[in-house]
């Protein structure tokens, strides 16, 4: 049997970036390529790494919106928001 251990992403606003016991820090940061919009569907990838005003400024771009916005939208990435389960003020 093999040694099981946690993984967690570097969020420094809510702490899920410290690592506990045998948990393994993991850095997404880099992986922040987008794909262009569909403008038919409004439907874009974004890396974990991608923030969330990036995200926000390049659907605007194709005449979408994104409806996650933060107070930390320019250092909140898509991976943390997932992580953490955030939505922000336009997330009811």
């Amino acid at each position: 049997m093999g040694h099981q251990a946690q993984v967690v992403e570097p969020e420094g606003l809510v702490g899920g970036g410290i690592p506990q016991s045998d948990e393994v820090l993991l850095d997404l940061r880099r992986l922040d390529a987008l794909t262009a919009v569909d403008r038919r569907s409004g439907q874009v990838t974004a890396q974990a790494g991608v923030t969330i005003e990036r995200l926000r400024a390049h659907a605007e771009a194709a005449g979408w919106a994104y409806g996650v916005d933060l107070g930390s939208r320019g250092s909140a990435t898509v991976g943390g928001t997932i992580a953490t389960n955030a939505g922000g003020i336009h997330v009811l």
